[in-house]
């Protein structure tokens, strides 16, 4: 054994596991990275061309919907219409539209389940 300790190494929230299930939190977590990292084209901010109505620049809601299974994003929207704990503010069109601020929020909920994940 090394003694070597890992840092930097965070575990998904239980409560965020529960909730979407595994697969749609790895799928956050690579929509977090590929936002922050440029990797989704400003044009592909705004979803309301793809059909997403709700027409926010870093729309969540729309890009995980192009990128999970119908059964898996139809378990996360199940999620945020029944439960009070932050994946409704999650999608909540209002925010600001910032990819680096989207990608901030989709970690809050992801590692910490917080009730409010664009809140710094």
């Amino acid at each position: 054994m090394s003694g070597r300790q890992d840092q930097g190494v965070r575990q998904i929230h239980p409560k965020s596991l529960a909730l979407i299930g595994d697969e749609a939190c790895l799928e956050m977590l690579a929509l977090a990275r590929d936002l922050r990292s440029g990797a989704v084209p400003p044009e592909d901010y705004n979803q309301t061309r793809l059909g997403y109505r709700c027409g926010a620049s870093c729309c969540i809601a729309g890009h995980l919907r192009r990128r999970l299974s119908w059964e898996t994003y139809a378990k996360i929207r199940g999620g945020w219409v029944a439960c009070d704990n932050g994946i409704v503010d999650l999608f909540a069109s209002y925010h600001p539209s910032d990819p680096h601020l989207a990608a901030d929020a989709i970690e809050r909920f992801v590692f910490d389940c917080s009730d409010e994940p664009w809140k710094v």
